[in-house]
């Protein structure tokens, strides 16, 4: 059955009403627009959203974990939707169970205040977590972190797309850590992360051999990071363990340092792509490649601009001025170097959208960076547009005439 917050006993309180609704698969709408300090906590599937019409706010932590005992179920289910988390309101997710469990967040606003804070971390062992935290709105205060999926166990996947994360200084943006040894998959897809004075914008972290993350970057817009701190930059790969990295169509700009791929150690392992994104106007390094990595990390069709660079670029590699709208916009211009400047074969076959949502290919060939520009009409094809508009009238007064001449 699904329960109503606020209604009568138990539904008096939230947790109350969390705590009556039966296990793996209920509902508790929240219909209330008044502050709710409760610290939440539940031990089950359950998904918890707001009523129709309502814009509920938590200003204490929520904590969502599966049970210890999977009580002969095949998964658990956890979805909070259209929530507000403000003051020390936080969001973790803890798998307990070794049943699968799946987790959306989905179209939620925080604005914690508390230094340091967390606004939402997935963790745990046991089964594998399928995870989508998308649409959601995330201020991140100084020393703080939008979205973080740490140690995650092995078979995990899911998604961190379309979200809005404002960033204060030395906060994190989008962290991706496994330290426990398990291997698991992200994708990281058309998000927004801005600020100032910030540490790191989107960090990948594997630490061991026994660990491995498969992480694809594509789409983002990164603006802002300027920390300094050691570790610092717009994309950071740090790879004590085994990384995959596709990164693909992201436009990482007014950074201090654009992209960073760190190797600590000889037997450091960091594999995959940097294709199609524009980095430019890096205040320190635009682009940091360690030579451990440079016949694995390949790269090309890339656009720097600005800063120093510390890699061999690969082929299709631009030196130029990207020539973005301005004044905050970095939308290409039509006369762009990076219009139809990347290379068709390093988009995913299932990235079909830019940060837009447009068409991913919209010209001869894609763009470098998370926008795709609209192909400028072709001067034959206006030609034989303006010639069929003008048949068109000569034929309507043609017709015209005629009507006349018989009445």
């Amino acid at each position: 059955m699904d329960l109503t917050y606020p209604g009568p006993s138990p539904c008096d309180t939230l947790q109350g009403c969390i705590d009556a609704e039966p296990c793996n698969g209920g509902v508790v709408e929240i219909a209330s627009d008044e502050p709710i300090s409760e610290a939440i906590s539940f031990e089950k599937g359950l998904t918890l959203r707001a009523a129709p019409g309502f814009h509920p706010v938590l200003t204490a932590a929520l904590t969502a974990a599966t049970p210890t005992d999977p009580n002969g179920k095949a998964g658990y289910q956890t979805d909070l939707e259209g929530l507000t988390f403000e003051g020390d309101g936080v969001v973790l997710v803890v798998q307990q169970s070794p049943s699968a469990l799946s987790v959306e967040l989905a179209n939620d606003v925080f604005t914690s205040g508390s230094t340091g804070i967390v606004a939402v971390r997935l963790t745990g062992s046991g089964g594998p977590i399928a995870f989508d935290v998308s649409g959601n709105s995330v201020g991140v205060p100084d020393s703080g972190t939008g979205i973080e999926a740490s140690d995650l166990p092995s078979g995990s996947s899911g998604r961190i797309a379309d979200n809005t994360l404002m960033v204060a200084g030395l906060g994190h943006g989008i962290l991706l850590e496994e330290a426990m040894g398990s291997s698991w998959s992200a994708d990281v897809v058309a998000n927004r992360v801005t600020g100032s004075q910030y540490t790191l914008g989107i960090y990948v972290l594997s630490t061991s051999s026994q660990s491995s993350v498969t992480a694809r970057l594509l789409d983002n817009l990164v603006v802002g990071e300027a920390s300094a701190e050691s570790l610092s930059g717009a994309i950071v790969f740090q790879a004590l363990g085994p990384i995959d990295a596709t990164v693909v169509n992201n436009t990482i700009t007014a950074n201090q340092v654009g992209v960073r791929a760190q190797a600590f150690f000889s037997a450091d392992t960091l594999s995959g792509t940097l294709a199609n994104n524009i980095v430019s106007g890096s205040s320190d390094v635009g682009i940091s490649i360690d030579a451990a990595f440079a016949s694995t990390f390949a790269n090309r069709n890339n656009l720097v601009f600005g800063g120093q660079q510390s890699f061999t670029p690969g082929p299709g590699t631009l030196i130029a001025d990207p020539l973005f709208v301005g004044n905050g916009d970095y939308h290409l211009q039509a006369g762009s170097p990076a219009v139809d400047a990347g290379d068709d074969s390093a988009v995913p076959g299932d990235l079909l959208t830019d940060l837009d949502g447009s068409p991913r290919v919209r010209g001869k060939h894609v763009d470098m960076g998370a926008y795709e520009t609209a192909p400028e009409p072709d001067a034959r094809m206006l030609a034989v547009t303006a010639i069929a508009a003008l048949y068109g009238v000569v034929a309507r007064e043609a017709a015209r005439s005629r009507a006349l001449r018989a009445a």
